[in-house]
């Protein structure tokens, strides 16, 4: 009878995972850093509850951005290209949720206050927040693609819970 201890998926750092750490840490801060100015949450023009809307996508920012990161370092009972899949899908969650939201009757893609002007200008190009919503979407999706491929087929594999006999 041989008693086994449990694999543990690979906690290698890789700059893959750093990416993805910063675009999940990214994603619980910067609704908080874009948000809590007078375009938004302090508008005396905007009602109670867009406000409330306002709140709830900076907590799901936040929420999203914390379960990327547990899943890619902390969660260990899994496969080390599940917690892959599930950390790329959290860190995903909020920016995929933009495209959509142009659709919405009234929606902007920039503040009044900034009188109809593109968020910023890169070397004369408007860049909007679909913009930086696609790019992060595809480095994310790199992301995944090269440490899903460098995983090897042991970090493949389930990893028990409890020890097995």
């Amino acid at each position: 009878m041989a008693i086994s201890l449990p694999r543990q998926p690979t906690k290698k750092v890789t700059v893959s995972k750093l990416v993805i750490t910063f675009i999940a840490l990214f994603t619980a801060i910067s609704p908080y850093v874009a948000d809590f100015n007078d375009p938004h949450v302090y508008n005396p023009y905007w009602p109670g509850h867009a406000k409330f809307h306002n709140g709830q996508t900076m907590t799901l920012g936040l929420i999203s951005g914390g379960l990327s990161l547990y899943f890619l370092w902390l969660r260990k009972a899994s496969t080390g290209l599940e917690n892959l899949k599930m950390s790329c899908l959290f860190a995903a969650l909020y920016w995929l949720a933009m495209f959509p939201a142009i659709a919405y009757p009234g929606a902007t893609l920039t503040d009044p206050h900034q009188n109809g002007r593109p968020m910023d200008y890169i070397h004369g190009y408007a860049f909007t927040q679909l913009h930086i919503d696609f790019i992060l979407v595809l480095i994310l999706g790199a992301c995944f693609w090269v440490e899903s491929n460098r995983l090897t087929v042991s970090d493949q594999r389930p990893v028990p819970d409890t020890l097995t006999h």
